[in-house]
């Protein structure tokens, strides 16, 4: 067989793998971090000339490396070279760190929970870097208070939508459930 119009549709978490195939095949994708797979692999086990799978719980922002392998009633097979993809950013909305989707004053006490008092750490440490400085500190609480009560411009994309950080920075964001 041979494998041709490969195409991937990644997010933050999964990527959608499909190709098509001139015979008739099973298929699978083996996928990992590095050339050997490691993570596994997904199958379309339909018999068919159109393929799909879907690799779920990825890590944002990272590249990962496949192969897709069809294989035919008969025993024939091919093989993809080795091709690799990068899921997106996480998406999330600025000055919500407390994740509850909406911009009040429990987030202003999310953040001075986490400096002052030993509270958890956002699980989107981005969503609260309200001034987009690539920290979080309590400028970022003082922000959200300008906002909320002193008609303060709104705060630096992504906002008011969810959407990836625009600015490279080292702040994490693991999880923000308003944008899955």
């Amino acid at each position: 067989p041979v494998i041709s119009a490969i195409q991937v549709q990644v997010t933050d978490s999964e990527a959608v793998i499909s190709w098509e195939t001139d015979l008739e095949t099973t298929g699978q994708v083996a996928y990992g971090l590095t050339t050997d797979y490691e993570i596994g692999t997904e199958e379309d086990s339909s018999l068919g000339t159109s393929h799909s799978v879907t690799l779920s719980g990825l890590s944002p922002e990272t590249v990962y490396q496949y192969r897709i392998t069809a294989t035919t009633d008969e025993g024939g097979t091919a093989q993809s070279e080795n091709l690799e993809f990068t899921t997106d950013k996480k998406w999330f909305r600025r000055g919500d760190p407390n994740g509850d989707n909406k911009i009040d004053i429990g987030d202003v006490v999310t953040l001075i929970n986490y400096f002052f008092a030993g509270g958890p750490s956002p699980s989107c440490m981005d969503s609260g870097d309200t001034n987009d400085d690539g920290s979080l500190d309590v400028a970022d609480a003082v922000r959200i208070i300008s906002y909320l009560f002193r008609n303060a411009p709104p705060f630096p994309a992504p906002f008011p939508d969810c959407g990836p950080d625009p600015t490279p920075d080292n702040l994490t964001c693991e999880a923000y459930l308003p944008c899955d």
